[in-house]
């Protein structure tokens, strides 16, 4: 094996010292061949230079050009790597923030594993970084890696909803005909008389409410206008206005409230639990938002769909009979279909090792009568990963179970044959 000698311009000097003394060493090169070696791979600013200092006599050794290079090329003495690493900030990625980071730290002797590893953590940006600690790393290199599987993690776009009605002080209802222009012609047939429309009457009504009445509606679960429970599907059969009253900054002269058909009443989400299943979950279909694995349930092999659309997990019921899972009753409660239906819980099962790629998922899960496949897993499961990073242009999701770095590839072609 031969190695090159590194040729130096000028840059990185300190990296170039270090490479030609490694050099030097592991061919056991002679004290007065080093400076003549040195010399043939100057180029760039560092020829010139180099040839000034030969021809003052500044440079009768190797230890001698080490100092010059030092001096000439070399950080300033008055520079202090340790304060630059403390004050080390990440701008852009995890990954030049980390170049950044380790450059720094190269130069600075006697800390510990841990203040470099404090350090580094505290350079992260503010989201980064509460990531990072929620997961206690114990060394440096396992911090750096769980910030670049954060930093990999897509950001959600906030979408912003435009306002359903809108105050106007012009009256829409009563707007005048245009007349039409008498002509000097006389017209083959006799003009009707134009009788004037009659004006309609708003069947809306306005119910007043005010702060202390609002609060013992949500505390109870209630609609706002009538008495049934509030879910995110709700209909309410007595459609209102509410006139909100706020006795400390009510104006003396409140603008007209004006009728809008297609209005909606806006309410606060329901504290009542809300359980859905996407459309991809419910048909199997490959969609936004969706993997889809071979996996092993007590050496049976299932079809697996991770579905983040989908709010909790779900078995099929034909599944867990087959296999005689453990199943215990659960609360009477519906779930809404993509498609706007409702499925009904049929029960629930604890605590079954699911093994996917020989990882072993503990699942919990709601017995469900869907079509896609024997096993969705949801949002509920996603949510105990902590962070972690699905691409679905590739089929994978990434993330750390404790110490260990999981990653699952997912199926590219569906398979049809659900139990």
């Amino acid at each position: 094996m031969k190695l090159d000698f590194p040729k130096f311009d000028g840059s990185e000097p300190l990296n170039w010292l270090f490479r030609a003394e490694q050099f030097f060493a592991l061919y056991q090169t002679p004290e007065p061949q080093r400076l003549a070696i040195a010399a043939i791979h100057m180029e760039g600013d560092a020829g010139p230079w180099f040839q000034m200092l030969q021809k003052m006599n500044l440079l009768p050794n190797w230890q001698a050009l080490v100092q010059a290079v030092e001096a000439h090329f070399g950080p300033s003495p008055f520079d202090s790597p340790r304060a630059a690493l403390f004050k080390l900030q990440q701008i852009d990625s995890v990954q030049n923030y980390y170049h950044q980071f380790s450059s720094l730290a190269n130069h600075v002797e006697g800390l510990t594993d841990a203040a470099l590893l404090d350090c580094f953590i505290n350079g992260l940006k503010s989201d980064i970084k509460r990531e990072v600690l929620v997961q206690l790393p114990t060394s440096l290199v396992r911090a750096v890696a769980l910030a670049k599987l954060y930093d990999a993690k897509p950001t959600p776009t906030p979408h912003y909803s435009k306002n359903r009605f809108m105050a106007s002080t012009q009256n829409r209802i009563n707007s005048p005909l245009p007349s039409s222009q008498n002509s000097s012609l006389p017209g083959l047939l006799p003009t009707p008389k134009m009788q004037a429309l009659p004006t309609p009457t708003s069947s809306h009504s306005i119910k007043r409410m005010t702060a202390a009445e609002m609060q013992i509606r949500r505390d109870r679960g209630l609609c706002y206008t009538c008495d049934e429970k509030f879910t995110p599907s709700h209909r309410c059969p007595n459609r209102q206005f509410l006139f909100l009253l706020q006795e400390d900054d009510m104006p003396p002269n409140p603008l007209p409230l004006i009728p809008c058909d297609d209005y909606v009443p806006i309410v606060e989400e329901s504290v009542a639990e809300f359980h859905h299943l996407s459309h991809s979950a419910f048909h199997g279909a490959s969609g936004p938002g969706t993997l889809r694995f071979h996996g092993l349930l007590f050496g049976h092999e299932v079809q697996v769909l991770l579905d983040s659309g989908s709010s909790d997990n779900f078995v099929q019921p034909r599944l867990a009979k087959f296999l005689q899972l453990p199943i215990e009753n659960a609360p009477n409660f519906k779930v809404l279909v993509g498609n706007g239906n409702y499925l009904t819980c049929e029960g629930r099962i604890r605590q079954v090792p699911l093994s996917i790629q020989g990882h072993t998922i503990h699942l919990s899960a709601f017995l469900l009568p869907v079509s896609g496949a024997e096993i969705i897993l949801g949002a509920s499961w996603l949510s105990t990963l902590g962070a972690h990073v699905a691409d679905y242009s590739t089929l994978t999701i990434k993330f750390f179970d404790g110490s260990e770095f999981v990653t699952l590839q997912g199926d590219s072609q569906r398979s049809t044959s659900v139990m």
